[in-house]
C-alpha cells in the first residue's frame, strides 16, 4: 500500500499539502496532452545547421581519392601501385593496389590487394591517427555490382596501411564479363574520414580558433566538462568575477578555474590543469583514475555555486542550470491532490529499450495508477484510487541530459554499458513537457554531446561542440581539436551496431548539452579580452611570467649548479661535533654557472653578505674520509671554471670576513700562506658549566709555534685570565680525541699530522686540583664520549595518529630499558612502570616496519640502534622508539590474561573493541568489570546490563554466567560485551532469548553483527519475524529483497509464519539468562552491503576536499 509523500493534505484544489497554489486544470491539461504527445512535436528538423562541412584545406576531416591503375594485367607480385596523395587533416593518403600471392597450394589462385595507407613516407614513431573509410572497385558494366567494403583503422607507422588482401579475385578481376576491368584498367576509390592526429604538428588555434586541455592520465572526462562549461560565456564572465583573495592559492578552486578558462581564451597551446585538480585536494592517483562525467558535473557546479555565495555573482549558477519539477499524487474519485516543487540541475533519462529522447521524456513524465492492492492512503478518505507523476513547470537556459549508459545488472551483480543506438536532434522542443506555457518557447538548441568510448570498465571521453550555436561543430579531444561535420557530431555518436556503426558501437552519446535557442546569443556571444577583469588579468598575467621564468630555470638547470655559503657566525652556536652539523640550513644557497670563474662566485657572495671582496676568502667545506667536514683551501686558478674547482655537489663553502674596524677597511683580509701556515679552528671546553663553545679560528705556523704560545691568545677569546694553564686536546673524529704530546713543543709534534680545517679544543688545567678533577666530565676527553654516547630519540604513542611527531628526549647509548622508561615518564606523567617501549624492526618479505616490544632485562639503546650509528648518522639519522601505556604494571601481566573483547550496545548497533587484562584466575564479571571501566561505566546499574556473549561463528551461541572462571573459556573465542536492552534485563518464566544472524543465500556464510530478541516459549513465526524487522529497521522496499527463516542445525525450516513454535525444548539448561543453544537461530536471508562490489575507474566517488 503507498504512503503519502507529504503530510496534512489538503483536500482543495487550490492548495497542496504544502500550503502552495496549485492550478489543478493546467494539471489535468498537461496529463491529456502527454497521452497524445507525438515524436514530431517534441524531434525538430535542424534548420539552419549544415549538416556536412563544406572546407576544401588539407586540413579537412573527410576527403574522396580516385585511382585509374592502367596495365593491370602486367602488374608485379607485391609490388605497391599508389594513387597520387590527398590531403586528409594535413597527413597524404593514397590507395594502394597490388597483386597477392596465393596462400595456397594453387599458384594461379591469386588476389588484388585493396589498402588505404597514410603517411607512408613517414618514418616517425609518434604520429597517430584514427581513420574510417570506405573503399570500393567499380563495376563499367554495372554500376550496382560495385563492390564496397568498410575499414575503421589506428594508423601509425608501423601499420600505416590497412585494406583486405583479398578485395577480388585475380581471375574475376581480368575478367572482362565480370565488368571490373576495361582498357586494362580498373578504376578503385576511396571515402575517408579522420580523426585530427596526435604526435605531429597540429595546431588547433590556428585552424579552429580554439586550444585543448593536457590530460593528466585519465583526466579526459574532466577536460570534456570543462570546455563545453568554457564555452558558456554568461559562466565564464560570472567565474572571472568570483573573489579569490585571502586563501591558499594551491586549494583556491575559484582562481584555479579562473586561471584554466583564461588560459583557454588566451594562449595558442593546450592548458594544463594539474593546479585545478591540486585545488580539488586531488593526488596523482586522483588524475589516473576516471570518474564519471555526470558526476563531476553536479559536484564542480555545486562547488561554484557555495563559492560564489555573497559575491556580486551569487545566484548564477541556478539562473542558467536550475529547472523546476512539479511530483503531484491526484486522486481519481474525489477533490485531493499533493504536489511537491522541485528543483533539477540535470536530467537523467533512461536508455534502456528507447528508440530516442522523446521516448525517454515520455517515460520521465508517465503517470504510474495506484490501485488494487497498491492503493493511496489519503488519511479520513481510506484507501482510494490516485494517479502520480512528474510535470516540469520550469526549464533552464542551459539543459544537462544524462543519457543512462551505465547500469547495475542484478543478475550478474556487475556494470554493463548500454551501447543501444539512442537519438537526440539537434533541436528538441520541449514546450510539450510543461505543466504550462512559459514566456518564451522551451525550444534547445544542442550545443555540446559528450561522448564514452569503451565499455564498463572504462574507456576515453571526448567532446563535440557548436560553439556559436550556428552548427559549425568542433572536436575537442584532450590537447587535439579539429573542426568536424553535424553528422560527425551528432548521428555517428547515436551508438548502435547498425552496418554504418558497426566500428563504432562502444562509442555514443553520454551527456548532452542543451542552450534554449531564445538565450542562445547571452550565453555563447564570444568575449573580448578587455572584458575579462583587469585585476584578474594582471594577477595572472604576472604568475604565468614566474612559470615562464621557472620553466626557462629548469630547461637551463643543467648550466648552472648550487653553492652553498656559510660564514662563522654559526659556528658560534654549534656545541656539537665537528663546526656544524651535517644537516644544517645556516647555508646560503647560491645559483651560478659552472662555466663561471671563482672571481665571479666572490662577487656574487661579497655583494650578498655586504662585505668587500678584499676582506673576504672563501674556503671549501670537505667531507674527509673520517666522516668529518672541515675547512679546505681552494684553488683560486683564474683560468679554472667553477665546474673545475667544485668538490662533490652540492659545492658547501665558508667565508672567512676580516673583523671589522672602521679606521682599516681599506686594510685587505690577512694574507694566508699556505706552504708555512695552516688554517686551525678553537673551541673552548668550560668545565664549571660543561659546555662546549666555538671561540675562533687562526693561521698558524705549526712548525714553530707551541701550544703554550697559544695559551694567552685563547685565553683571551674564552675570556679567562691569561695566566691560566690551558690543555689542548685535537677533535679528530667524534670517537676520537686526543691529547697535546707537550705543551713547549712545536704544534706538528704535540698533534699528529695537523693541517688546516683541524679543530683544537681546550680547557683549563685542572691536575693540581682534587675537587674539579673528581666530575665525571673533568676533561675534553670525558665530554666528548658522553657526547658521543648521547642520541635523540622520539618517543610516539603506539596508538596516536601517525603525523604525531612525538616527544624529542636527548638519551645516553647506555641508558637500559629501564633508565628509559624512568625518563619518559617523568615527561608524560605516567608510572614508568607501567610503560611498554616497541622497537621498529624490519620483517617479513617486503621489510615491512613491525613493533617489536623491548625487553626491559637487559637492552639498551646501543643495542637498539646499533645499524644506524656511525659517525654520520648518528645526528641526521631519524630514531624512534614508540611507547604504550597500560592500566595495570608489566610485571602483573604474568598473572593476567589479554583479551580481546568487542562491546554492542543494542541501543546504537554499533561494535567497538576492546583489549583487557583480567586476571587469569578471574571470571566473566571480573571481564565485565574491566570492560566496563574502559567504556566509561561509572555506577552499578549499568554493570548490571552487560553480559558476555560469544560470537565466534557470526552468531549468538552462548551467554555466560558471571561466575564462569575465565579458564574455561577457550583462546580462540570471539567474545562480546552486550548492554542489554531493558526488554531483555529481567525475563519471566515464559520467555527467553533467541540469536538473530544474517546470511546471504547459504546459511553457511554468515556475515554483519549478530544479535538476541526476546521470545516467548510458544510464539508463532510471524511475531518473531516482526520483532527482527522493528529492530533492524527495515522499510518496506528492503522487505522486499529479504526473507527471515527460522534455521536448525544449519538448514532452513519451511514453515507457515502463523504457526506457533515451541522452542522449550532448545533452552540452554545452564543458570544463566534463559537462551536458545547454539543450533537454533533466526536467519535474514539477505545481500551484504558492507561487501563492496569492486569498483572501476569511473565509479569511484568524485569528492572536491577544498
Amino acid at each position: 500500500m503507498a504512503k503519502p509523500v507529504d503530510v496534512n493534505m489538503s483536500e482543495s484544489e487550490e492548495t497542496n499539502g504544502n500550503g502552495q497554489s496549485v492550478d489543478l486544470s493546467q494539471i489535468a491539461k498537461c496529463i491529456e496532452r502527454l497521452k497524445t504527445l507525438n515524436e514530431s512535436d517534441v524531434m525538430l528538423d535542424s534548420k539552419n545547421i549544415d549538416e556536412e562541412m563544406d572546407i576544401d584545406d588539407d586540413f579537412r576531416s573527410e576527403s574522396s581519392i580516385r585511382y585509374e591503375c592502367r596495365n593491370v594485367s602486367k602488374m608485379k607480385e607485391s609490388l605497391q601501385n599508389l594513387s597520387d596523395p590527398v590531403m586528409v587533416r594535413n597527413l597524404p593518403w593514397r590507395i594502394l593496389l597490388m597483386l597477392r600471392p596465393s596462400n595456397t597450394s594453387d599458384p594461379t589462385n591469386k588476389s588484388l590487394g585493396f589498402f588505404l595507407q597514410c603517411n607512408g613516407e613517414n618514418i616517425s614513431n609518434s604520429w597517430s591517427i584514427q581513420a574510417n573509410a570506405e573503399l570500393r572497385l567499380l563495376n563499367y558494366m554495372s554500376p550496382e555490382k560495385t563492390i564496397t567494403k568498410k575499414i575503421t583503422h589506428l594508423f601509425f607507422n608501423k601499420e600505416n596501411d590497412w585494406g583486405f588482401s583479398v578485395f577480388i579475385t585475380w581471375k574475376d578481376l581480368l575478367d572482362p564479363s565480370k565488368g571490373f576491368i576495361k582498357d586494362d584498367t580498373i578504376i578503385a576509390e576511396c571515402k575517408v574520414a579522420a580523426d585530427a592526429p596526435h604526435g605531429v604538428d597540429w595546431d588547433s588555434k590556428k585552424l579552429t580558433g580554439y586550444v585543448g586541455l593536457k590530460n593528466q592520465g585519465a583526466t579526459c572526462y574532466m577536460n570534456s566538462l570543462l570546455q563545453s562549461l568554457y564555452f558558456c560565456t554568461k559562466l565564464r564572465k560570472a567565474v572571472y568575477q568570483m573573489p579569490t583573495e585571502g586563501e591558499d592559492a594551491n586549494k583556491n578552486v575559484p582562481l584555479a578555474l579562473q586561471r584554466v578558462f583564461y588560459e583557454l581564451q588566451t594562449l595558442d597551446r593546450s592548458v594544463a590543469t594539474k593546479k585545478l585538480t591540486r585545488s580539488f585536494g586531488w593526488d596523482t592517483l586522483d588524475s589516473f583514475m576516471q570518474h564519471d562525467v555526470q558526476e563531476l558535473t553536479r559536484v564542480l557546479l555545486d562547488n561554484i555555486e557555495t563559492k560564489m555565495k555573497g559575491s556580486a555573482v551569487e545566484g548564477v549558477i541556478p539562473t542558467l542550470f536550475e529547472g523546476k519539477m512539479l511530483s503531484y499524487l491526484k486522486c481519481k474519485h474525489i477533490n485531493y491532490i499533493s504536489c511537491r516543487s522541485e528543483s533539477f540541475y540535470d536530467i537523467q533519462l533512461s536508455i534502456k529499450g528507447k528508440k530516442n529522447i522523446f521516448e525517454s521524456f515520455k517515460e520521465y513524465v508517465a503517470i504510474e495508477t495506484l490501485d488494487g492492492e497498491n492503493k493511496y492512503d489519503a488519511g479520513k478518505h481510506g484507501l482510494q484510487e490516485a494517479e502520480k507523476g512528474v510535470i516540469f513547470t520550469h526549464f533552464p537556459p542551459i539543459l544537462h541530459l544524462h543519457l543512462m549508459r551505465f547500469s547495475f545488472d542484478f543478475s550478474t551483480e556487475t556494470n554493463i554499458k548500454i551501447n543501444d543506438r539512442y537519438e537526440f536532434p539537434a533541436r528538441l522542443n520541449l514546450d510539450p513537457f510543461l505543466q504550462k506555457p512559459e514566456p518564451q518557447p522551451a525550444v534547445y538548441i544542442l550545443h555540446a554531446v559528450l561522448v564514452h568510448s569503451g565499455d564498463n570498465h572504462g574507456g576515453h571521453y571526448v567532446v563535440y561542440i557548436n560553439p556559436l550555436g550556428d552548427g559549425n561543430w568542433c572536436k575537442f579531444d584532450d590537447e587535439v581539436v579539429c573542426r568536424c561535420s553535424s553528422k560527425e557530431a551528432i548521428q555517428l555518436n547515436f551508438g548502435g551496431t547498425e552496418e554504418e556503426l558497426a566500428v563504432r558501437n562502444c562509442t555514443n552519446a553520454y551527456m548532452l548539452v542543451y542552450i534554449r535557442e531564445t538565450h542562445l546569443e547571452s550565453i555563447l556571444k564570444p568575449m573580448d579580452k578587455y572584458e575579462i577583469p583587469l585585476e584578474m588579468q594582471e594577477k595572472l598575467e604576472d604568475e604565468r611570467q614566474v612559470e615562464n621564468f621557472r620553466r626557462k630555470e629548469r630547461e637551463e638547470a643543467h648550466l648552472y649548479m648550487t653553492v652553498g655559503v656559510v660564514n662563522e657566525e654559526p659556528f658560534y652556536s654549534h656545541c656539537g661535533f665537528d663546526l656544524l652539523p651535517p644537516d644544517s640550513v645556516a647555508f646560503r644557497q647560491f645559483r651560478v654557472k659552472k662555466s663561471g670563474t671563482f672571481r665571479d662566485l666572490e662577487e656574487l657572495v661579497a655583494q650578498a653578505f655586504g662585505s668587500p671582496i678584499h676582506h673576504n676568502r672563501l674556503w671549501s667545506l670537505a667531507n674527509r674520509d673520517n666522516s668529518t667536514m672541515r675547512p679546505l683551501e681552494i684553488d683560486s686558478d683564474c683560468e679554472k671554471t667553477l665546474q673545475d674547482l667544485a668538490e662533490e655537489p652540492p659545492w658547501k663553502l665558508f667565508l672567512e670576513i676580516k673583523p671589522l674596524n672602521l679606521s682599516e677597511t681599506h686594510v685587505p683580509i690577512q694574507p694566508f700562506d699556505s706552504e708555512k701556515q695552516i688554517n686551525l679552528f678553537f673551541k673552548y671546553y668550560d668545565l664549571n658549566n660543561e659546555t662546549l663553545s666555538y671561540v675562533g679560528h687562526k693561521y698558524v705556523d705549526i712548525n714553530s709555534v707551541t701550544p703554550s704560545d697559544l695559551w694567552p691568545e685563547l685565553c683571551k677569546l674564552a675570556k679567562l685570565e691569561e695566566t691560566v694553564p690551558l690543555k689542548l686536546f685535537e677533535e679528530v673524529r667524534p670517537c676520537q680525541i686526543d691529547s697535546a704530546k707537550g705543551n713547549n713543543v712545536p704544534l706538528n709534534k704535540a698533534f699528529d699530522e695537523l693541517m688546516t680545517g683541524d679543530i683544537l679544543v681546550f680547557q683549563k688545567d685542572v691536575t693540581d686540583n682534587p675537587l674539579t678533577n673528581s666530575s665525571d666530565l673533568a676533561t675534553v676527553k670525558d665530554f666528548y664520549k658522553c657526547m658521543y654516547n648521547s642520541i635523540d630519540i622520539f618517543f610516539i604513542e603506539k596508538n596516536a595518529m601517525c603525523e604525531d611527531p612525538g616527544i624529542c628526549i636527548a638519551c645516553n647509548m647506555k641508558w637500559s630499558v629501564q633508565k628509559i622508561c624512568h625518563v619518559l615518564s617523568m615527561r608524560i606523567g605516567e608510572d614508568p612502570e607501567k610503560i611498554q617501549l616497541y622497537k621498529v624492526v624490519k620483517q617479513g618479505a617486503n621489510y615491512t616496519d613491525q613493533l617489536v616490544p623491548m625487553k626491559a632485562t637487559y637492552e639498551t639503546i646501543k643495542d637498539i640502534f646499533l645499524s644506524t650509528l656511525s659517525a654520520r648518522n648518528r645526528i641526521n639519522h631519524a630514531r624512534k622508539i614508540y611507547y604504550e601505556v597500560f592500566s595495570i604494571k608489566l610485571h602483573e601481566f604474568e598473572n593476567r590474561r589479554k583479551m580481546s573483547v568487542s562491546f554492542f550496545s543494542y541501543e546504537n548497533k554499533e561494535e567497538k573493541d576492546y583489549i583487557v587484562y583480567p586476571l587469569k584466575t578471574g571470571t566473566v564479571h571480573d571481564l565485565l568489570i574491566e570492560v566496563a571501566r574502559q567504556a566509561g561505566f561509572r555506577n552499578k546499574d549499568q554493570l548490571a546490563k552487560l553480559r558476555l556473549v560469544d560470537v565466534s561463528t557470526l552468531k549468538c551461541t552462548q551467554i555466560f554466567e558471571n561466575e564462569m572462571s575465565l579458564e574455561r573459556i577457550a583462546g580462540n573465542k570471539h567474545c562480546r560485551v552486550e548492554e542489554m536492552p531493558q526488554e531483555q534485563m529481567h525475563l519471566s518464566n515464559d520467555e527467553m532469548l533467541i540469536g538473530v544472524a544474517n546470511y546471504h543465500k547459504d546459511v553457511l556464510s554468515l556475515f554483519g553483527i549478530p544479535f538476541y530478541i526476546k521470545i516467548k516459549m510458544q510464539e508463532s513465526l510471524r511475531s518473531m519475524k516482526e520483532k527482527v524487522i522493528k529492530f533492524m529497521g527495515f522499510t518496506e522496499k528492503e522487505l522486499e529483497k529479504i526473507k527471515i527463516y527460522l534455521i536448525e542445525n544449519n538448514k532452513v525450516l519451511t514453515m507457515d509464519d502463523e504457526q506457533v513454535i515451541n522452542l522449550q525444548p532448545c533452552k540452554v539448561k545452564e543458570n544463566c539468562t534463559p537462551h536458545i543453544g547454539p543450533t537454533v537461530f533466526l536467519g535474514i536471508d539477505h545481500a551484504n552491503k558492507a561487501m563492496k562490489r569492486p569498483r572501476h575507474y569511473y565509479e569511484k566517488s568524485i569528492q572536491i576536499h577544498n
